[in-house]
């Protein structure tokens, strides 16, 4: 696993709203997360709410949505 910084186009799930965004990618991550201001920005809404286990054990809540992502 590692951190990798790159370009990619980010955007709703029916691609109305893209844009180019730089990323730091988790190569060993499930989830991508976005700030809420870019999620905001895209018209990208929350679709549910799930209990999510942290790499530490702990639980967390959180909203999961679907988006566009093209990395290169």
């Amino acid at each position: 696993m590692g951190l990798v910084r790159l370009r990619c186009s980010f955007g709703s799930a029916d691609q109305k709203m893209i844009k180019e965004v730089d990323f730091l990618t988790d190569t060993g991550a499930f989830y991508t997360r976005i700030p809420p201001e870019l999620a905001k920005e895209l018209g990208i809404k929350s679709a549910v709410k799930m209990k999510l286990m942290l790499a530490d054990k702990r639980m967390v809540e959180a909203s999961i949505s679907l988006a566009y992502i093209k990395i290169m």
